[in-house]
């Protein structure tokens, strides 16, 4: 859900072409990085520990390209 407390579930049915998932806040320091990606992806994320705002999800792919999308954190 967008905008969200701070804990969400990310769920990827079909993660086999994913390298590796990253949060980024506005600034661009990264907050989360999984970089153990199965093929069925699932897991429950908590960034209670920072502030109210956006923030970016970067799914990066083996072939390079990557999809990105705003969450905002709002509690």
């Amino acid at each position: 859900p967008n905008p969200n407390t701070g804990t969400f579930k990310l769920v990827i049915n079909d993660a086999t072409s994913v390298k590796n998932i990253k949060i980024y806040n506005s600034i661009g320091s990264i907050v989360f990085e999984d970089n153990k990606i199965t093929s069925k992806y699932s897991k429950n994320i908590n960034l209670n520990n920072f502030p109210n705002g956006v923030y970016y999800l970067s799914v990066n792919k083996n072939n390079n390209n990557a999809v990105f999308k705003k969450i905002i954190i709002q509690k």
